[in-house]
């Protein structure tokens, strides 16, 4: 614990951090629906009314509004290399687990709708697209799987258990020791794979994406000065085992992360604020709970 502590602390740009790792490769798979994009806005009338042309796509029938910094955010990814050199490569996948008409034509049409600050498509980074038939049906019992970890998952057992398919890592990247999943929904989870997410818990704020950023950037930071993955201080930072049970750190929400994140955000546009988002922040109700 001390140790993860003095990452915590320099990570945060505190101390004088003598960086001596590498990272060869960076792999984000990055969720789509709820994450990337808000989809069926129509069914809100007044979230689909306020929502300005640039943010707003019609794909396979349904109307999409484009998330808050989710632009920003994948310049921020793209350019990590840039802010650490120690960082060889960066990779994106992105990944949806919508079963409609024609998964495919509409992930690369929102994907080109998503115009990134120096004007390329977020698609036109993209490694890897993910559909749902690309999805992981478990040969063995998920549940069962979970139960042999050494803790319980408590309240969020209905919330990982609730999906029958999975995003595996492994079967699309190979070495899932570089990957972190950024999904909103840990239900799409492999047991063997929890420890690369990043959970977007607060999906409908215009600033989780700002949020996002800030951690990942304390991730990268943390696994250079102590020689780990930074998906390893992303399971540690987020999660806990108290009393034989999981518990998400409430620290991990911090507004430190999203006043990190918006800085970094600007590094790519100027002026984005996490305040200046032209809509509400969504309460999407009914009609987006549950999707991914």
């Amino acid at each position: 614990m001390r140790f993860f502590h003095g990452l915590l602390l320099l990570s945060l740009g505190w101390g004088t951090p003598c960086l001596s790792a590498e990272i060869p490769l960076l792999e984000f798979v990055l969720d789509m629906d709820n994450m990337l994009v808000f989809r069926d806005i129509q069914k809100n009338e007044a979230l689909a009314a306020q929502t300005p042309k640039p943010y707003a796509v019609e794909a396979d029938g349904e109307l999409y509004r484009i998330t808050w910094g989710a632009p920003e955010l994948i310049q921020f990814l793209v350019t990590l290399p840039q802010r650490y050199p120690e960082i060889g490569k960066v990779r994106l996948h992105f990944c949806s687990a919508y079963s409609g008409n024609d998964p495919v034509a509409r992930m690369e049409k929102l994907l080109d709708h998503l115009v990134l600050p120096d004007g390329t498509t977020a698609r036109s980074h993209a490694t890897n697209l993910i559909y749902y038939q690309d999805l992981l049906k478990p040969e063995f019992d998920v549940a069962a799987a979970w139960r042999e970890l050494p803790f319980s998952l408590g309240r969020y057992e209905s919330r990982f258990l609730q999906e029958q398919l999975r995003k595996s890592i492994a079967k699309h990247l190979g070495d899932v020791r570089h990957a972190i999943l950024i999904d909103d929904n840990p239900g799409w989870v492999l047991p063997a794979e929890f420890h690369n997410l990043l959970y977007v818990r607060n999906r409908t704020r215009n600033a989780e994406m700002a949020r996002v950023a800030g951690l990942v950037d304390a991730a990268v930071a943390s696994a250079l000065i102590g020689d780990i993955y930074p998906s390893e201080f992303l399971y540690g930072f987020q999660w806990e085992v108290v009393d034989g049970v999981l518990n998400y750190r409430v620290q991990a929400d911090a507004l430190d992360w999203v006043r990190r994140g918006e800085t970094l955000l600007q590094s790519t546009r100027e002026n984005f604020s996490v305040l200046s988002a032209p809509f509400e922040e969504a309460d999407c109700g009914s009609a987006l709970e549950g999707r991914s």
